[in-house]
């Protein structure tokens, strides 16, 4: 019986559509069917400062992946602005450069940190003052369609 249990676990495991949607999990003795979850993301510590309406604003954030496959974020949007980007730093003859980047990867069992002088996010044109004691939203967009609305508070850390 465990070796046609194990041949029925190879063939599904091969199966395209089998495979996308579910995953064996094994307790025990114990065999069930369990649906495949995606990577589960957290974001610690969010905030920015004041900005200006028509101006900028940088968002920083930890962002924490504990799941077992890495997480892409391919992009951000928040109603304070015009458009949101991600943003790294680079070294350009010995002047470190801000410039937009297409993706940010959170390493499976990881995490990444969005900081000044590194990676960030970057609310391009304010439609309003941001002022201390305000909380303002960001849409995070996972490569996988998924989306996280983070609470950023406007304040200094």
């Amino acid at each position: 019986m465990k070796y046609l249990f194990l041949i029925f676990v190879l063939i599904a495991a091969n199966e395209p559509s089998f495979a996308n949607h579910t995953q064996i999990e094994f307790k025990g003795h114990e065999q069930r069917l369990a649906p495949v979850t995606q990577p589960p993301i957290t974001v610690n510590r969010p905030w920015t400062r004041p900005g200006i309406k028509g101006r900028n604003l940088a968002i920083y954030m930890q962002v924490v992946n504990t799941g077992n496959t890495d997480a892409d974020i391919i992009g951000a949007s928040s109603k304070n602005c015009q458009y949101v980007e991600l943003h790294d730093h680079r070294d350009e003859n010995g002047v470190m450069r801000m410039h937009k980047i297409g993706k940010i990867k959170v390493p499976k069992h990881g995490n990444i940190s969005f900081r000044q002088g590194a990676k960030h996010i970057m609310c391009r044109n304010l439609n309003r003052d941001i002022t201390w004691g305000d909380v303002i939203q960001v849409d995070l967009e996972l490569k996988d369609g998924r989306h996280y609305t983070v609470n950023v508070p406007v304040k200094e850390y």
